[in-house]
């Protein structure tokens, strides 16, 4: 699909809505929000990105003082599925870690260089110290119409304590009262209403994340790289990934078509949708314009996608294996 700016589309919107951009910019904003929602559900495409990602050193699960780190990579809070991985001209085999998977034959003796999805639920792109000793850290509103809104922290302190703290956020830095043990999954609440991004710093001025203003609990996925050491830490890797949608907010931010007659079937089914007192015209009329809708994401889709590119299979012939039975082959 070819793409615009949000500034475009909001135009679009604004223009079908009878309402000026410049006095309901957050209204627009909004329904330019709602329809980007509706072309993720609807649309007959997934919506994919490739990146390139630098490889962190970062820390086990449950680390401890014998924690050993790991290279790896933290992926944007927009990425929902890794798809492929692939480094140094070469495809990685991708596993979970929590399960043991059958590899090919070529990839028997080579394990440690796949790439093993860690999950979700990290709450920062960096990471805190392995070896499972205390630290302090600090919070800062970038724009300085957030300051006053509370930043929840969930954590242990240094006694093994779970502390929830309330920190006000203002655009010097702000600490929480306690030295902190390990912050786990969801462990960070943003308030919402944020204008601009957040910084989390080490107080050694290490920089942990800086979330975007629609991460309400910042939450990343994680890559392991068995076959790479921590000193490799800002290689870059590349990572094909399914995207996930999130609220955009700034104008020069990028979406997903630039057909403006998605945009207006979107807006007008919307309306005819949401509208209280109804009949049955409102009803028929909704029907149509989502229909339209799909029907013109389907024809993008179709563009997006090219011509059908002939996919390789290779068969392996089955080895004899013993049987589990008695006096099976």
């Amino acid at each position: 699909m070819g793409q615009t700016t949000l500034q475009q589309a909001a135009q679009w919107i604004a223009d079908s809505a009878g309402l000026n951009l410049e006095f309901d910019c957050d209204r627009v904003v909004g329904l330019v929000n709602d329809v980007r929602e509706l072309i993720y559900g609807l649309s007959p495409i997934g919506w994919n990105v490739t990146l390139c990602v630098p490889v962190r050193c970062l820390c086990a699960d449950c680390s401890g003082p014998c924690a050993v780190a790991y290279a790896g990579l933290s992926l944007p809070a927009y990425v929902n599925n890794v798809l492929a991985v692939w480094q140094d001209d070469r495809p990685m085999p991708v596993t979970d870690r929590w399960g043991i998977y059958p590899y090919d034959a070529e990839w028997q003796d080579a394990t440690t260089n796949q790439a093993v999805d860690m999950g979700t639920g990290y709450p920062f792109l960096g990471d805190m110290p392995c070896d499972g000793s205390c630290f302090r850290m600090g919070f800062l509103a970038r724009n300085k119409a957030d300051a006053g809104k509370v930043l929840t922290l969930r954590y242990l302190d240094k006694s093994g304590i779970n502390r929830r703290e309330d920190i006000p956020l203002t655009d010097l830095w702000s600490s929480p009262k306690y030295p902190i043990g390990h912050i786990a999954a969801g462990g960070v609440t943003l308030p919402l209403g944020l204008k601009g991004n957040v910084i989390a710093r080490m107080e050694d001025g290490t920089t942990l994340s800086e979330w975007e203003p629609w991460e309400i609990v910042p939450e990343y996925r994680r890559i392991k790289l068995p076959g790479l050491q921590c000193c490799a830490a800002g290689k870059m890797i590349s990572v094909h990934a399914e995207r996930r949608f999130v609220r955009l907010l700034r104008m020069s931010d990028v979406v997903e078509t630039d057909k403006k007659l998605i945009w207006e079937d979107g807006y007008s089914h919307l309306m005819l949708h949401r509208k209280r007192e109804g009949d049955g015209n409102d009803t028929q009329n909704a029907v149509k314009f989502i229909t339209s809708f799909k029907a013109k994401l389907e024809i993008e889709a179709r563009a997006s996608w090219g011509k059908t590119k002939r996919v390789a299979l290779r068969v392996v012939p089955a080895s004899r294996r013993r049987s589990g039975l008695r006096g099976g082959q």
